[in-house]
């Protein structure tokens, strides 16, 4: 009996090591709790998550032990949210490290170029028939506010759904996707927080310039605050800031001033030398500027970083309408969609 016993607690444990391992190296189960990813992802979809797309992390750690794979632009990938790694979220990568995203009246660009929206076919335009009024609660016409499109990104073709009338007034300025970082997107554009909007805890980066003359004057100049000054074209587009302060600038003489980036984020943490233009009216061609050392201290949670990509969506293994009331981790069997078994998330 005692043999039996040990063999059983054995055979339990390796069981259990087993499944541990399954889950941190390869394959773990997610549940969408929301409707950002609509019509591709429902509320209640249980799904698979590939953990290994990308590479292999420490256990139970954010640190890679080996890396493979890259995120590419239209993956389906879970993540911890930037602002919060506790919590975990699902989005469609829009932008990789490098793109200039933009977001304009419902299209999307990417380095310039507009992502097409076209009329969906085949088993894109199938996801409509998921949706219902029940599926936009809190809207007021429901279903009937939003119109479905197909998009191509990548190696990716999906759904993305429009609600027409809040589309037309969301405009987005263009963002240069720092290294290590992506840029995410839901499929429901308008019911989605995401990479557009994650900027609540944004720090701008700061430091000081100096000015000096250029001209032949001989009056002090007066630099007011809020001057605007700039770099050179930096993987496209110039960084700019202003000054916290008024400075006076003498002949002969260099005067130093606190800035500040006009937008918060990575891309405006700039090395020494980098600032040379002052952009501001009448100033510009009366002074010269620089920055004599680093700006630093710009960050926002607009990009997901590397280390929190979690892994790529792999299909739906369980879906249902409902949960059961008080156990809410748990499908109602009432309401299952069996034909959404086995889904492939694209």
């Amino acid at each position: 009996m005692k043999k039996l016993i040990s063999q059983g607690t054995g055979s339990l444990l390796l069981a259990i090591a087993f499944a541990l391992c399954i889950r941190w190296a390869f394959m773990e189960a997610y549940v969408i709790p929301s409707g950002s990813m609509l019509p591709t992802l429902l509320v209640n979809d249980h799904i698979f998550v590939n953990k290994a797309s990308f590479g292999l992390r420490v256990p139970f750690t954010s640190d890679w032990l080996f890396q493979w794979g890259e995120p590419s632009r239209g993956d389906v990938v879970v993540f911890r949210y930037p602002a919060d790694p506790r919590y975990y979220y699902i989005k469609r990568v829009i932008g990789v490290p490098g793109d200039l995203i933009e977001y304009r009246r419902g299209y999307v660009y990417i380095n310039g170029e507009v992502v097409e929206r076209l009329v969906p076919a085949g088993d894109v335009k199938a996801d409509w028939q998921w949706l219902s009024d029940k599926s936009f609660i809190g809207d007021q016409n429901g279903l009937s506010d939003y119109t479905h499109w197909q998009e191509s990104i990548g190696r990716s073709t999906y759904s993305v759904l429009l609600n027409e009338q809040g589309s037309r007034q969301i405009e987005y300025e263009p963002f240069r996707v720092p290294d290590r970082h992506f840029f995410v997107m839901g499929d429901n554009r308008d019911n989605s927080q995401d990479s557009r909007h994650w900027a609540s805890r944004e720090r701008r980066a700061k430091g000081s310039v100096t000015f000096s003359m250029q001209s032949d004057l001989k009056e002090p100049i007066e630099v007011p605050a809020g001057t605007v000054v700039k770099t050179d074209l930096i993987r496209g587009l110039s960084r700019r800031y202003r000054t916290t302060e008024a400075v006076s600038v003498k002949p002969g003489q260099a005067s130093q001033v606190g800035v500040e980036a006009l937008s918060p984020g990575l891309e405006h943490n700039v090395s020494a030398r980098q600032i040379k233009t002052v952009e501001s009216e009448p100033l510009n061609g009366l002074l010269t500027v620089a920055n004599p050392d680093s700006i630093l201290g710009g960050e926002d949670f607009r990009y997901v970083p590397r280390s929190y990509v979690v892994g790529r969506a792999m299909f739906v293994w369980l879906s249902c309408e409902k949960t059961l009331p008080i156990l809410t981790f748990l499908c109602d069997p009432t309401t299952v969609r069996w034909s959404r078994f086995f889904h492939d998330v694209d």
